[in-house]
């Protein structure tokens, strides 16, 4: 039985969450999943995630440490995200260490009405294995 890794508020008055994986690619992923989660629920059912293959942009980064690499790829989707005009929703991770990661992440035009998201650091994140898992608690 497949472990719900889903994003969890740590508070619901604050903008932290909390994401799990079973291993540090897999923690990575779900972390940038959570970036995207209120708009990418607005659009789930439509079909067209799947079509998105097609057009996956690469993405390679490195860091002194894993908490620095986890918060230059979040840095790095919003950073894309804003400058395309997409919500990333798919990622796979092609290589990956603790300083360094390739991976490719696609996504499709925001058409949301929202204003762009304010700028976001992700400089008080922490990273630990607890109980089998990975867990990253991320303030945005």
């Amino acid at each position: 039985m497949k472990k719900d890794f889903s994003p969890t508020p740590i508070f619901p008055a604050a903008p932290e969450i909390r994401v799990f994986g079973d291993d540090l690619a897999e923690l990575f992923i779900n972390a940038a999943k959570a970036l995207g989660a209120g708009k990418n629920e607005r659009e789930k059912g439509d079909g067209l995630d799947e079509l998105l293959a097609d057009r996956w942009e690469e993405v390679s980064l490195t860091a002194e440490n894993k908490e620095a690499l986890l918060a230059r790829w979040l840095e790095k989707i919003v950073s894309l995200s804003r400058a395309n005009k997409k919500n990333y929703s798919q990622f796979l991770m092609i290589e990956f260490s603790e300083k360094g990661l390739r991976a490719k992440i696609a996504g499709r035009e925001d058409r949301s009405k929202e204003g762009r998201d304010p700028e976001v650091s992700f400089e008080g994140l922490t990273i630990r294995k607890e109980k089998g898992h990975w867990q990253a608690d991320i303030r945005g």
